[in-house]
């Protein structure tokens, strides 16, 4: 064989050789393009086009999928919205972490981002200010760095963090049962091969197979989606777990700040705080059966002392504890109850963190977690907002407790708006500002209490949640859902709350619906709350502006409701609105200025008697009565029982009105 032979032969071979190697690739690409042509899964993008508005985006509701594939529970999504093509004086900032991110039990306008925004507004008025709340219950620092790298690209101003108490039972956390490696390199490898469909497809067969072999557990399935994912795994403090997870959470924070900063996008973390004064550790561990025994004698003893105030006597017997076992959770939190009774405030609050720090059931951020931000801040790689310190000093004794929370670790509506308060004053300090930035005053906390939007119903739902929450696991051995909740079945305001967690109706549905049954009643100050409340949310939809401008109309407050119909026209253009603006001017004594509008209107919809008829009065107010006859001659035509018109005629008729 000649050597030219050989060489095309052996060029043949790799050839042959690279199709047998790249074949897979490429079948598996097809099926991937097919799989995505049928629309196979679940869409997994950040964001989705706003239905009723494709200006906007709004968060993907279906972004939970990619963090809890596994669960028919998913975490609920803000409804914040921001602008597809962002505004040259646009300000925007990304939210990232979990529950008490999002604000629960309230979420929405309670939320601190809400209360943030509500000061951003002012202090920056000439800029187009969005904040998006990404956040979601139940995920951890993996899901933190998994959004905010690809919230780079949406050109953020800032970034916010409040994330660490979900880092054990989280989403792909160490003590998770949605645990899936110890690698912190391989799990987000995992994240990223997420978003393709076979991996989907794979995941939901393996799901499926799973289920069929599986037995039916009614418990499982009345399960929260935290005791689910927490299990009943206690993990004890310095543990090999408890220094992993502190360890991926520090890797974790540290990439997405790394990036950030490379593209010179500032990163402001919140220090995690927790109900460490109202809520009794959850899991105690002790050194053998037999200290667990005695120690939990003595620790009955000392609360039936405490609850006789013999404070005294307490500390005696619960010093007795500690030469048994000094180390569980428990003795450190009646150590604490015994010090602050007898006035010790320091010794109490640092045996208060001791004992949230050795709790087994770690729902609450250990202290070595705020130690890792208050690192990555001494190396100016993060704005480091210091909350603990700022929740101490608003809180009775300087120890955080039920005055600002709702639970062992979401802030209550106060909670939160400190929250809201203080990033705010560190962005204000901390942020670069353009050269020619223009600021704005702020105005007092009661002003922006008053704005939150916090209305009736998100307090009844947020009391539904919290009911929910603290008579099940890991608080009570029992299983409470929103069917066992204590309400009024006759109250339409408990109907409304529980409608929406169960979700029967939307958010917005229950609002509105409240809103009619307040203004059925002629309560127009709280139906005008329902709508000025669901303005802040929904700023992308004209029929709350409308609705609450006609209140206003009602109650005669002209100038308002002209100020917000005109709002409603920057949305969409509506002849109600034009209409309304119209007969504000009217009202005021300015029928000229009403006439562009009322045009307007009849423009849009030539035969409206009440445009007509407005035009008629206006133009008769105006001294033009020749028009205001022929508008009078037509609507008359169209409707000769519209209420007004026959007096409309006898005062042109008297040539006076």
């Amino acid at each position: 064989m000649s050597k030219n032979n050989l060489k095309l032969n052996s060029k043949k071979e790799k050839i042959f050789r690279s199709i047998l190697i790249l074949l897979p690739f490429a079948l598996l690409l097809l099926f991937e393009i097919f799989l995505r042509v049928i629309g196979y899964g679940p869409n997994l993008n950040l964001f989705v086009t706003l239905e009723n508005n494709p200006r906007y985006y709004k968060i993907n509701p279906a972004l939970g999928s990619r963090y809890f594939p596994s669960l028919s529970i998913k975490p609920q999504t803000s409804y914040d919205v921001m602008i597809k093509e962002k505004p040259d004086n646009g300000f925007r900032i990304f939210v990232l972490g979990g529950s008490s991110a999002f604000g629960y039990p309230y979420g929405r306008n309670g939320a601190f981002s809400a209360f943030l925004k509500d000061r951003l507004d002012d202090y920056l008025p000439n800029r187009k200010v969005e904040i998006v709340n990404m956040a979601m219950c139940a995920v951890g620092s993996y899901s933190v760095r998994d959004i905010g790298l690809e919230l780079l690209s949406y050109q953020p101003d800032a970034l916010l963090i409040y994330a660490g108490h979900n880092e054990f039972y989280g989403a792909l956390g160490v003590g998770s049962t949605e645990f899936i490696s110890s690698s912190r390199g391989l799990v987000n490898f995992y994240l990223k091969l997420n978003r393709y469909k076979t991996l989907q497809l794979v995941r939901d067969v393996i799901k499926k197979v799973k289920s069929a072999a599986a037995k039916p557990n009614t418990r499982l399935q009345q399960k929260r989606l935290m005791e689910h994912m927490a299990g009943d795994k206690a993990i004890p403090i310095n543990s090999e777990l408890f220094l992993k997870a502190r360890n991926l959470y520090r890797e974790n924070i540290k990439d997405l700040i790394r990036q950030a900063n490379k593209k010179g996008i500032p990163v402001f973390a919140g220090e995690l705080v927790s109900n460490v004064r109202d809520i009794p550790p959850f899991h105690s561990f002790y050194q053998s059966a037999e200290s667990k025994k005695q120690s939990e004698k003595l620790f009955e003893n000392t609360r039936r002392l405490l609850a006789q105030k013999e404070f005294d006597m307490a500390l005696k017997e619960i010093q007795q504890a500690a030469r048994i076992d000094s180390q569980s959770a428990q003795f450190h939190f009646l150590k604490a109850r015994c010090l602050e009774g007898l006035g010790k405030i320091n010794q109490a609050r640092e045996n208060y963190i001791m004992g949230k720090d050795l709790d087994g059931l770690r729902f609450r951020a250990p202290e070595v977690l705020n130690q890792v931000l208050k690192d990555l801040a001494k190396q100016n790689q993060l704005n480091f907002v210091p909350l603990i310190k700022i929740f101490e000093s608003a809180s009775p004794k300087k120890i955080i407790g039920n005055s600002l929370m709702t639970d062992h670790l979401h802030p209550n509506v106060s909670g939160y708006f400190l929250m809201g308060k203080s990033f705010f004053h560190s962005i204000q300090q901390n942020y670069r500002w353009r050269k020619n930035e223009q600021f704005g005053s702020c105005d007092s906390d009661s002003v922006y209490w008053y704005k939150s939007g916090i209305t009736a119903l998100d307090l009844a739902e947020a009391n539904f949640r919290i009911q929910i929450l603290t008579n099940s696991w890991p608080f009570k051995d029992s299983v409470v859902t929103i069917e066992n909740v204590n309400r009024d079945k006759n109250n339409l305001l408990h109907l409304l709350a529980i409608s929406v967690i169960k979700e029967e109706k939307t958010w917005e549905q229950a609002k509105v619906e409240l809103a009619q049954s307040f203004i059925r009643n002629r309560n127009f100050e709280n139906a005008l709350w329902e709508y000025e409340s669901l303005i802040k949310l929904t700023p992308y939809n004209s029929s709350p502006y409308i609705q609450a401008a006609k209140i206003h109309m009602h109650q005669r407050r002209f100038e308002q409701a002209a100020k917000l119909f005109k709002k409603s026209l920057q949305i969409e253009p509506t002849v109600i609105a034009y209409q309304g603006i119209g007969e504000a001017f009217f009202h005021q004594g300015q029928p000229g200025k009403s006439l562009p509008f009322l045009d307007k209107a009849l423009s849009m919809e030539k035969n409206n008697p009440l445009t007509l008829f407005l035009l008629a009065k206006s133009l008769y107010r105006a001294g033009d009565l020749n028009q205001s006859i022929q508008y009078v001659e037509k609507l008359s035509s169209i409707n000769p029982n519209f209420p007004g018109l026959n007096r409309l005629k006898q005062n042109l008729r008297k040539n006076k009105f």
